[in-house]
């Protein structure tokens, strides 16, 4: 991992690799019915999507499939904090107490839901699509 002191809702630093897995065909940035029920509750600070912190594609994808083998990978996507910063997002560190653990991070922009919403768009340019 390129992160070796990270504390929870911290950016992550610019080198880091992150990965956006979809389970059902191509992997995509709207919100699931989990997310939005959270960001509803004001328990998802800064409002953001889940994704994974791994050195690669095969290791995201290993994570995802060890943690959810009943939820296998379908595609991958991948990029680099550096270039998500220049579009006006971030990503930080969220460890989850569940199967993903120090693994789970969370792709955020900095106008919030609102910015989030009006320039996922970017994101297909950032991401690069490394399976499915």
């Amino acid at each position: 991992m390129t992160d070796t002191l990270l504390e929870k809702g911290l950016p992550l630093s610019d080198a880091t690799k992150i990965y956006r897995i979809s389970t059902n065909g191509h992997y995509g940035f709207d919100f699931n019915p989990r997310e939005i029920e959270a960001i509803n509750k004001g328990k998802l600070a800064p409002p953001g999507v889940s994704v994974i912190r791994a050195n690669s594609v095969d290791e995201a994808t290993k994570i995802w499939n060890g943690a959810f083998p009943n939820r296998p990978t379908t595609s991958v996507g991948e990029a680099k904090v550096v270039d998500l910063r220049k579009i006006g997002f971030d990503v930080i560190h969220d460890p989850s107490k569940g199967k993903l653990g120090v693994n789970h991070a969370r792709l955020i922009h900095s106008e919030g839901i609102n910015g989030f919403n009006t320039n996922k768009s970017k994101l297909f340019g950032i991401f690069k699509g490394c399976k499915g």
